[in-house]
């Protein structure tokens, strides 16, 4: 059901003057935004978060489905960018006059880590290296290197 569809309903209205049958009643839908899906048309949007690893190296991941308790396992691409997509096809809104549904598309969005651990730290350090780049050192960091 599209928001804004209308139902008729014959003769279920308010009885006619005088004795007339009723009229019709005129039921108009209204959808309510859902917190994990979007709708465009017939296809159906959603987001799905990715660990920084999982980005880079690629992973299998649930998806879950429009029709309530059931996923999908898709695979995610190594390298895979925020904003990047995976369609699965009739996964999406079935068409009121039809047998075809619309599709679901996952935008991925690759989660860049706010905290990490001293472990974490040291292989992001090692791999800043690896790529030949610079980084930055608190001055927490510095103060512990010095023994301040």
């Amino acid at each position: 059901v599209d928001d804004g569809s209308r139902l008729r309903l014959r003769g279920e209205g308010e009885p006619g003057p005088q004795g007339l049958p009723p009229g019709d009643l005129y039921v108009i839908m209204h959808v309510s935004a859902h917190e994990f899906f979007h709708r465009e048309d017939h296809d159906i949007h959603c987001r799905m978060n990715l660990t920084f690893s999982q980005a880079a190296l690629g992973a299998e991941i649930q998806v879950p489905l429009l029709d309530e308790g059931k996923t999908q396992t898709i695979s995610v691409s190594a390298g895979v960018q925020t904003n990047e997509t995976h369609r699965i096809p009739g996964a999406g809104i079935p068409q009121l006059r039809g047998h075809r549904r619309g599709d679901q598309i996952i935008h991925f969005i690759v989660e860049t880590p706010k905290h990490l651990n001293k472990k974490q730290k040291e292989l992001f350090k090692e791999l800043a290296e690896i790529e030949g780049n610079s980084v930055k050192e608190t001055l927490k960091g510095i103060f512990q290197k010095l023994g301040i």
